[in-house]
């Protein structure tokens, strides 16, 4: 299970507005963003992906639906190189 380091705290109050944790060489971060709704957390991957809405509204919720959605991201990839389909 990978450790999350919080990275931020809101200013108003001491709830987590980001945290990210380290697989490999990819760093992963599950964050807000003042553009979305209070309550959503996005999530971003550096050449991965970035500020993709997450459907789980609590913290260690979003923490794990991030880190599903870059292990389904590359076991996609190794599958395609493994078959040659790039």
């Amino acid at each position: 299970m990978p450790i999350w380091k919080d990275k931020t705290k809101n200013w108003n109050d001491d709830t987590i507005a980001s945290s990210e944790t380290k697989a490999g060489s990819f760093r992963l971060s599950i964050h807000r963003h003042i553009a979305y709704e209070p309550d959503v957390w996005l999530t971003s991957c550096a050449h991965i992906f970035s500020q993709s809405p997450l459907k789980s509204k609590g913290l260690q919720e979003a923490k794990f639906e991030a880190e599903s959605k870059l292990l389904a991201i590359l076991e996609e990839a190794v599958s395609d190189l493994r078959r040659g389909d790039y």
